[in-house]
C-alpha cells in the first residue's frame, strides 16, 4: 500500500493493468485479474511528476522536473 498520496493513475486496458505514481518516490504496477502488485520502480531524491503508457504494448514513460 502506499504510505503517501496517490498523484496519478493510468488504467491500460489491454495488458489489465493499473500504473500508479505517488509522493512515496515509486511507480507501482497492479495486475487487475489478481489484484496484486506487479512491479515497483523507486527514485532516490524526488519523485515522478508525470507519466504516460502506452495503450497497446508494454510501454511506460515517467518524468519529474529536475
Amino acid at each position: 500500500m502506499f504510505s503517501d498520496f496517490g498523484a496519478e493513475v493510468r488504467y491500460v486496458c489491454p495488458q489489465d493493468i493499473i500504473v500508479s505514481n505517488s509522493e512515496d518516490k515509486s511507480i507501482r504496477v497492479w495486475d487487475m485479474s489478481k489484484r496484486t502488485g506487479v512491479q515497483t520502480f523507486r527514485r532516490e531524491h524526488d519523485r515522478f511528476w508525470i507519466m504516460a503508457a502506452h495503450s497497446e504494448v508494454n510501454l511506460l514513460a515517467a518524468g519529474h522536473d529536475r
